[in-house]
């Protein structure tokens, strides 16, 4: 059976899209093609895996509609048996398309209320973009022959008959991967990867990062994209301010990082940062990094949300950050003691279920 999978923002060798959804197709012999944003991507992977990468773009660029003519043409001349949406922005697709071949859409997070909470976008616009995706959602998923939801909470987003999904969570698979360590002046690092965000915690961890090397000079590197050129400039100050420009680097900015970079600066990573806020857009929901560092057995130093702490009671997260509370010496000191607890293979039993619900629906 060919699948594609197609996304606009996210890369092509995207945690869930590729480690979880393309990995796992071809273990069972599929032939899967990759269509979204990497401008290093390859050609091709394997006779099974095929990738068509676009150049990456910011968020208001050009490129961001080209890249929806680009999947369309490559949908028709490839006409693969099922199609993978993994962004509410490609649903037109399902209308466009209807009848040529089936349409499945991955839904990776709440996005009318990430958008409706969040800051990327002018307080006006948030509203009539969180209320259009909203009715597009609805609208549209009825022409969908099946949904995945990537979070247990996220299943009423969608008014869609029970057979019709399935809740495929973003555990983690232990990688026995090794990538090459980064070209770095420094050996041991905290990282932030990521959207470069106030939300997201990113003046957290450089407040945190500069009351550690009061104590200990540890560099901090962020790798991450913000699409507001504010942002990088308010980091560099704090830096700046604080004289740590020896022990600090910034990798992206308001260029987006390639995924296998970001892979490479957290399989040597000291430990990640999780510093999020407790915001309703975010409360409840495990981020994609989290996987990612268990993935690489890397702890997470992260914000004690309820949720996050009962994950961590049962895999050994990381160490919880207590903000007024936790001196962030004695977190690094703690560091050294941390071990690996993770279940092995947290993904494998996603994959045969992933597996029984493509047969039941697709007989594949």
């Amino acid at each position: 059976m060919r699948i594609c999978h197609v996304s606009i923002l996210n890369p092509v060798f995207h945690s869930r899209i590729y480690h979880k959804w393309a990995l796992s197709q071809l273990n069972h012999g599929h032939e899967v093609w990759l269509i979204g944003q990497d401008q290093e991507a390859p050609p091709h992977l394997s006779n099974k895996l095929r990738v068509i990468p676009f150049p990456s773009f910011s968020r208001w660029a050009k490129g961001r509609f080209k890249a929806h003519r680009i999947i369309l043409r490559e949908l028709k001349k490839l006409q693969p048996d099922l199609v993978i949406i993994h962004t509410p922005e490609l649903l037109w697709l399902v209308a466009v398309l209807k009848g040529r071949m089936h349409f499945h859409y991955d839904v990776h997070e709440d996005y009318p209320k990430n958008i409706a909470h969040g800051h990327t976008y002018p307080r006006l616009l948030r509203r009539i973009l969180a209320y259009t995706i909203k009715v597009v959602e609805r609208k549209l998923s009825a022409s969908l022959q099946t949904v995945s939801y990537a979070e247990k909470c996220y299943e009423n987003i969608l008014n869609v008959p029970r057979e019709k999904y399935i809740v495929l969570e973003n555990k983690f698979r232990k990688t026995e991967e090794k990538p090459a360590r980064p070209r770095l002046p420094f050996n041991d690092y905290l990282l932030y990867t990521g959207t470069i965000t106030e939300t997201w915690g990113v003046f957290d961890s450089l407040q945190f990062w500069a009351e550690l090397n009061q104590h200990r000079n540890i560099p901090l590197v962020i790798a991450g994209h913000t699409h507001f050129q504010a942002t990088v400039e308010r980091i560099e100050a704090f830096v700046y301010r604080n004289k740590l420009q020896d022990s600090f680097l910034l990798v992206g900015g308001t260029q987006y990082v390639a995924y296998h970079k970001i892979k490479m600066l957290i399989a040597h990573a000291t430990a990640i940062m999780g510093l999020y806020h407790d915001l309703p857009q975010i409360r409840g929901k495990l981020p994609t990094k989290f996987f990612e560092a268990m993935a690489f057995g890397k702890p997470v130093i992260f914000t004690p949300m309820e949720a996050w702490l009962a994950y961590h009671q049962q895999y050994s997260l990381g160490i919880p950050y207590f903000h007024k509370e936790s001196d962030p010496l004695q977190i690094w000191e703690e560091l050294s003691k941390w071990e690996v607890q993770h279940t092995p293979e947290q993904w494998a039993w996603e994959e045969k279920k992933l597996a029984l619900f493509m047969d039941q629906h697709y007989g594949i």
